[in-house]
């Protein structure tokens, strides 16, 4: 074989990799929800620096990536996807931020993973007190 089929062979089976790998993660993806649950993305840390749990994140339906201290290896695996989501789609969603209020009260249970749409359901939401 010359070098030319080789690099031909690679670019094919490289194309396919990415394909499938990007194909896994939107299915993975399709099925996830946000975690209710507050976490740390990693950005925000006390002064004697421990992080912050301050967040809700979204996570896709198998896997996990939070940060560079918690997360399982499928989310491991996806987490240049993960981040790119977390930016540009599902964003991440800060009890510091102004919006977060609003948010809050438009999330509905199909927002949530469906890992934790139980607890979701069984805290209620509870009208204000006028």
């Amino acid at each position: 074989m010359g070098i030319r089929r080789h690099k031909k062979l690679f670019l094919i089976g490289g194309g396919m990799f990415l394909a499938a790998y990007l194909g896994l993660y939107v299915v993975n993806a399709a099925f996830g929800g946000y975690d209710p649950y507050y976490t740390s993305d990693g950005r925000r840390r006390y002064e004697s620096g421990l992080l912050m749990h301050d967040c809700i994140m979204w996570q896709p339906r198998f896997g996990y990536y939070y940060n560079v201290y918690r997360h399982d290896f499928v989310g491991l695996v996806f987490c240049p996807l993960l981040r790119l989501d977390h930016r540009y789609i599902h964003k991440t969603h800060s009890i510091a931020d102004d919006d977060f209020p609003n948010w809050w009260a438009g999330v509905t249970e199909a927002d949530i993973h469906p890992a934790n749409r139980s607890d979701f359901q069984s805290w209620g939401m509870e009208e204000p007190k006028k």
